[in-house]
């Protein structure tokens, strides 16, 4: 049987390439109409998401610990492998101490270097891989009262050789509050009398004496007795035996000696009265009862009994009338702000001051730094209170104490206030017998604030808005590059 010719068709070289070439181009225009993103495939794509956080807000003292917990997310379709992360930190505050990763991430440090690279990595679509980096506070240089920060940076495939369908959520950073050191406050003891009281039916003269302050007393601590001003007995914390009362916290109830209620009007009892002992509160150390209503003055501290003043030609009032005034340098202050106060002692009336003493009662958060003052004032801290003393004064004239400090931590909301008084008081005892005690205090108000604008706490993410609140900042930047 013949069978049909069969006729062979010659394709050149050429051809076949130019076909292998329009077909590529076809495919890639084709990707291209799908939407589909250089690197990326067909069957799916990477796409990796930084975050960071931290388990403290802040810190403050040389050595203290800080972990950051860094969180690389796969939010892709597909398996990625190499995964670089490299976090920048502050190398003059903080210094790398470990890493615990997940997700097969290795991490290290050079020395003297301040990023730490995280390498290996390999994360499956959806899988999330965490890296716990521990640091230590390498030193603060910040004042007292002023509040500083450490800055963090994580940036996951820093040089960008991963593929991805969106890169701007690659980076994330992280600020910690490192607040200035403060000298410790010393623990000081604040001995009291309370409950001073005499019996109606024996005249026998009670009291409570006591020490509301954080540290004991010692020694010999003075106990006096005035009687209508004029100081009749005098007893001492080995004389009367019981001294559980100058430890801190306690109290004891003492009887001493019996008044005639039929002629006396006054009675006061003091403790500590030459100020023997060091005391955070100075103010609370003698009690005074009044037993009837002819009495025509007050007994202070001393136990000398203030008179009512005599005028003289000009129409002035004869003797000494010490008056205070306390200004703030600002009206309102945020963490971390300086603030100073100004004391002015005047002397309005005709007789000369000597041993004039301030005490000044802050609030906290004020964060004490230096008290000064003219006149002979000698200042210094006492607890949270200013002690000054030693002044002289004389009539007509002032002195001026200048205590300077800044904010603490508020503990203050986003966009809310609170204020805080402190009260300035001259002549604390009443150990200087005025013509006016009327005049003896002044206060001066601060209120704090903690606007959301100027907050340390921000969480900003890239094209998702911001979220405001709490101390820990987060921002999502989308640079995919190394912070230098």
């Amino acid at each position: 049987m013949a069978f049909p010719s069969q006729t062979a068709t010659k394709v050149s070289t050429s051809s076949i390439v130019v076909a292998i070439i329009v077909a590529a181009t076809g495919f890639a225009l084709l990707g291209m109409a799908a939407g589909l993103l250089p690197g990326v495939t067909q069957g799916g794509y990477s796409n990796l998401r930084a975050s960071i956080k931290a388990d403290k807000q802040s810190i403050q003292a040389t050595g203290d610990f800080l972990t950051y917990v860094m969180t690389i997310a796969n939010t892709g379709t597909v398996k990625t492998d190499d995964i670089v992360a490299l976090q920048h930190f502050a190398a003059d505050t903080l210094s790398f101490v470990s890493a615990k990763t997940t997700g097969g991430f290795t991490c290290s440090v050079a020395t003297g270097a301040a990023d730490i690279a995280c390498t290996g990595g390999s994360l499956k679509a959806g899988e999330s891989a965490t890296l716990s980096i521990g640091m230590k506070l390498l030193q603060n240089a910040n004042a007292c009262g002023v509040t500083g920060s450490a800055m963090s940076l994580m940036t996951v495939d820093p040089k960008n050789v991963i593929a991805e369908k969106n890169e701007t959520d690659n980076a994330a950073k992280l600020s910690i509050a490192v607040p200035g050191t403060c000298p410790a406050v010393t623990a000081l003891p604040n001995l009291t009398v309370t409950n001073l009281a005499v019996a109606s039916t024996n005249g026998l003269v009670t009291a409570t004496l006591g020490n509301a302050g954080k540290a004991d007393a010692t020694g010999s601590v003075g106990i006096y007795l005035y009687v209508d001003g004029v100081k009749t007995m005098t007893y001492s914390s080995t004389t009367l035996k019981d001294v559980a009362w100058m430890t801190y916290g306690n109290t004891s109830s003492i009887s001493t000696s019996t008044v005639d209620t039929a002629t006396v009007t006054s009675v006061k009892m003091c403790v500590d009265a030459l100020e023997a002992v060091t005391e955070s509160d100075e103010t609370d150390n003698c009690q005074e009862v009044t037993l009837g209503s002819s009495a025509t003055g007050t007994t202070n501290a001393a136990g000398t009994t203030s008179s009512t003043g005599t005028s003289t030609q000009d129409g002035t009032t004869a003797g000494i009338d010490l008056t205070i005034k306390k200004t703030g340098s600002v009206p309102t202050a945020k963490q971390g702000e300086p603030v100073s106060y100004t004391i002015l002692v005047s002397n309005v009336g005709t007789t000369a001051a000597t041993s004039v003493g301030v005490t000044d009662v802050f609030t906290d958060p004020f964060v004490y730094a230096s008290a000064t003052g003219t006149n002979g004032f000698v200042c210094a801290l006492s607890s949270y209170t200013v002690v000054c003393k030693g002044a002289t004064i004389g009539a007509g004239s002032s002195a001026t104490i200048t205590v300077v400090g800044s904010i603490g931590a508020t503990g203050l909301a986003c966009d809310t206030t609170k204020t805080i008084t402190d009260v300035a008081t001259v002549d604390p005892l009443k150990k200087i017998a005025e013509t006016n005690e009327d005049n003896n205090k002044s206060t001066a108000q601060t209120v704090l604030t903690n606007p959301c604008s100027g907050s340390s706490v921000t969480t900003t993410t890239s094209g998702g808005g911001t979220v405001t609140g709490g101390t820990t900042t987060t921002t999502t930047s989308g640079t995919g590059t190394t912070l230098k």
